[in-house]
């Protein structure tokens, strides 16, 4: 199925649900906001499904399955591909009693970075979570931001000593760790982290794997995770997960 041609004319607020990650459940939300008129105001995690009434929304996306009926809700893999456009294509279809007509709020992108740069020349570096929070705060408040225009680009978090590559043979686990070594090395992620990321896929399945021939192992900023950063292992030898 070709891209999905956006209507101007309506839009829906949805809330995404993924225990998999904050990584993998922002992705999720870029592509339901790329291919179609979805808004999502945040992405949580299962633990935190009686947050969803707080939030005006229309809709609820889950990669995991919940025992959830107070809005519809679509249940779908992490992989987002031509078939998945086309099951959420069909959820909006079923549910288009829940379109919303009124034009969208202004953007308030600008805003947002001023208060960010304000808030770090007065109080040294920001955190993730503290930029999470102000951004569901925005949006709780329909102020609408442009989360390509704040969020860091890939550029300025993946310098050149955190890119590794591997002529050896390793295991999946293995994989995890190596790749983890220039972040352990500059305290940007603790060993803890490293261990959440093999159990979750111990736990879930290889909900890492986004693309053919390439995974983004992750895991909950909660689980050890300081700062934000991103290191990338280029693999000779084919890895089965």
């Amino acid at each position: 199925m070709s891209e999905l041609n956006q209507n101007n004319e309506y839009w829906y607020r949805a809330i995404v649900i993924c225990n998999h990650g904050i990584a993998t459940g922002r992705l999720l939300a870029e592509n339901l906001k790329e291919y179609f008129n979805i808004e999502v105001l945040a992405v949580l995690s299962s633990r935190e499904i009686n947050l969803v009434e707080k939030f005006d929304v229309d809709l609820v996306f889950s990669t995991v399955k919940l025992d959830y009926q107070v809005k519809p809700i679509m249940i779908m893999d992490t992989i987002f591909n031509e078939e998945t456009k086309l099951m959420v294509h069909n959820f909006l279809e079923t549910n288009r009693q829940y379109q919303r007509v009124i034009a969208r709020k202004s953007d308030y992108t600008e805003m947002f970075q001023v208060l960010l740069k304000k808030i770090e020349a007065n109080f040294g570096e920001l955190t993730k979570n503290f930029y999470n929070d102000l951004e569901i705060l925005f949006r709780k408040n329909g102020l609408t931001i442009n989360q390509k225009e704040v969020q860091p680009m890939i550029q300025d978090v993946l310098s050149d000593d955190n890119i590794s590559f591997e002529k050896g043979d390793f295991t999946w686990q293995e994989a995890i760790q190596e790749v983890s070594k220039p972040l352990l090395k500059k305290e940007i992620i603790t060993e803890n982290y490293v261990r959440t990321m093999i159990e979750d896929v111990e736990k879930y399945g290889p909900y890492i794997v986004i693309g053919p021939h390439l995974a983004l192992a992750h895991d909950r900023p909660e689980d050890g995770a300081k700062r934000l950063g991103l290191s990338l292992a280029i693999l000779y030898n084919r890895l089965p997960i």
